[in-house]
Order: structure tokens, then sequence, then C-alpha cells
């Protein structure tokens, strides 16, 4: 690849943030407080707009973050890497490698708010709507903490906003060099799409549809709109983005991945993460073709 390095971004970022003594606060952790935080303050309003208190609303925090947290860990376990987890089975415990899948959270989430609604009686597909904008506003803050782990990289680019990810080549050189050989693979940060700027620049914009729509519809609008909207939009926007990870190339390589088995994924295959997405569209469709099957608001 023929690009001038004085033009790209070497991005060297230390992920840790703060250092003192074996304790560490990384990135990561800073902008996932930052989603619980813009979560809660989206979702609020937005419960006492509906008629519950302030209360309430505050109680769906601790389902929420363990909804989060168990089911990203858990997918990413066992869809992305299950013969290592299946192996080392208390490695699941330890987040910091390989992280969580954002599908899995998604699931996570949905089942804490079938609990959640069903101690403190809410519709289901009212809390979800009421949710929805706090969802994608506070997820788009994970893929800034992706940024910073230097994970979830783009395929290699030679374009005016191109990045050079040195901790990703640097840590992963050995990852491919077990499966692949030698050849193939350089040490030297190549410039790369960005994809998670990309993704979190899109989760800003479908926020922002979201919430232009709940400023026009308010309280007229139909159960199931505002979830269905986000499922149709971030996940048709996941299967496109998809294509431009690394991971669509040769194999699933990220910094803190300790890979003995890689999952090889030939160039033009449909990815794990696109493969999850496309219930998630279709569940979207269907509750956007209840929502507007009905002309003012309904129960559920």
């Amino acid at each position: 690849m023929n690009c001038d390095p004085a033009t790209t971004l070497l991005w060297n970022v230390d992920p840790v943030l703060i250092r003192w003594g074996a304790i560490e606060f990384r990135y990561y952790s800073a902008f996932f407080l930052l989603v619980c935080i813009t979560g809660y303050a989206l979702w609020q309003p937005r419960m006492v707009r509906g008629g519950y208190t302030a209360t309430v609303a505050s109680r769906l925090i601790p389902y929420a973050v363990f909804g989060i947290v168990a089911g990203g860990r858990l997918v990413h376990c066992l869809f992305y890497e299950p013969a290592y987890y299946l192996e080392h089975p208390w490695q699941i415990l330890d987040i910091r490698r390989g992280g969580l899948a954002s599908h899995g959270s998604v699931v996570g989430l949905f089942v804490m708010f079938v609990i959640y609604t069903r101690v403190y009686r809410i519709g289901l597909l009212e809390a979800c709507d009421r949710f929805a904008i706090s969802a994608m506003f506070g997820a788009s803050f994970v893929r800034l903490g992706n940024f910073f782990n230097s994970e979830i990289v783009g395929l290699e680019w030679c374009g005016p906003w191109a990045v050079r990810f040195a901790r990703f080549a640097a840590s992963n050189q050995s990852a491919y060099e077990r499966v692949h050989g030698s050849l193939g693979w350089s040490a030297e940060p190549l410039p790369r799409h960005p994809a998670q700027l990309y993704e979190w620049v899109g989760m800003l914009l479908i926020a922002g549809v979201l919430y232009a729509v709940d400023r026009r519809r308010g309280e007229a609008a139909p159960r199931g709109e505002q979830i269905g909207l986000l499922f149709v939009l971030y996940f048709t926007f996941r299967i496109a983005l998809e294509s431009a990870k690394e991971f669509q190339r040769f194999a699933r390589l990220e910094p803190d991945a300790v890979l003995e088995v890689i999952r090889v994924v030939p160039t033009g295959a449909a990815t794990m993460g696109q493969w999850l997405s496309v219930p998630f569209v279709a569940i979207g469709l269907v509750l956007l073709a209840r929502a507007w099957s009905h002309t003012g608001r309904t129960g559920g």
C-alpha cells in the first residue's frame, strides 16, 4: 500500500487512563460509565412524561447494567470463541479478554427489561420505546472505547482520514503468524479505515433520528415504533459496516485475544456479526408493521 505515513494518523494511545499501583482504570471503563450516565439522563424524563416516578425510572439501572454485561459477555464467549471458553470457562469472567458482543448485550438488556417491566407493571414495548434513544446514544460511547483500545479496526485503506493502529499491529502479529505463517502480516501499522468511529457516528445519527421522531410524535406514537426503528436502522447499518472491519478479511484478531484457534472468514463471506444482525432487522420490521397498523397508542 503506497501511503505516505506522514499523511495518516498514527494511533498509539495507551488504553489505560489511570494507573495506581496494580489498579488500572481504562478509557473503555470511562466510556462505559458515560453509557450509564447518558442512558439514564435520556430515559428518566421519558418515563416521567409517561406518568412514572423518577424512583421507578432509576431502578432500571442495575437491571440494565447486569443485562448488558452478562448478555454481551456470554454471546462473545459462546459464538465467537466457543472452543477456547469451553476449555477455559473461568476466563468468561475476565471481560478484559475478548470483551462484550453488542448483539449479546441487546439480548441481555431485553431479558432484564422483561423482568423489570413485570416487577414494576410497565408495558414491555412501552419501556423499550422509552429506552430506545438512551440505548443508541449511550452505546455510541462503547465504540469510542473500542477506538481507544485499538480494537475492531477497519480494513487497510489509504485515504484522507486513514489511521495506523500501532498497538493492533504489534499485538496481533504473533496470532496471525500461528495460523498463516510469517507471510502476509506486518508489525508496521498500516493505514486503515477507523471503523469504530464510523459506527460511533452512525449510532449518533440513528439516535438523532429517534429523537426527532420522538419530538414529533410524543405520547401519540404507537407502541413499538421507537424500538422497531432502532432495530431496523442500527442492525442494517451493522450489516453494511461489518464488511469494512479487519476480521472480515482473514480472522478475528483483536488485541486482547489469546487465539489458539482462529476462525478464518474468506473475503466476501458473511461474518458472525452480520448473521446475528439479520434476526434483529426482521424483528424491527415486524414491530414497525404492528405499530403502524394502529392509529393510536396501544398497550404492551
